[in-house]
């Protein structure tokens, strides 16, 4: 593996995460492929699958306005060629009442594992479980 981009990788992360966990969506996008690919599969709400970076943004924006507060942190790091796994603890406290049954004010907790996979220094597919 070589390690300068194994570093510059993990950064990468590392700035998603704090750029997902201040709601800062333009700068989340701009970790990202354009051509890139965004799933989310959870035991509790299905699956979600978006490509392209333009998709990407706009999904974002709309989870964002979910939440009051959101936090994700990683517990452990798998790092590879050009890919990285996290495990995440995430937590939230709901801007709205959602289908799933969770009201206004809730606080939402999950763990999950985020897999990121790199080309050319950007994020070609991010793919979430939990």
């Amino acid at each position: 593996m070589d390690v300068e981009k194994g570093n510059l990788e993990k950064r990468i992360v590392e700035n998603f995460i704090e750029f997902y966990n201040s709601f800062q969506i333009d700068e989340m996008g701009d970790l990202f492929a354009e051509d890139c690919l965004f799933q989310n599969i959870s035991n509790s709400s299905g699956s979600i699958e978006c490509k392209g970076k333009e998709e990407f943004l706009k999904l974002a924006t709309k989870s964002a306005l979910l939440f009051k507060e959101r936090k994700q942190v990683i517990t452990n790091w798998i790092i590879g060629d050009h890919k990285i796994a996290v495990e995440i603890e995430y937590q939230a406290i709901l801007a709205h009442d959602i289908p799933s049954g969770l009201k206004r004010g809730e606080k939402l907790e999950l763990k999950g594992v985020s897999i990121y996979e790199f080309e050319m220094g950007k994020i070609r597919r991010l793919v979430d479980f939990s």
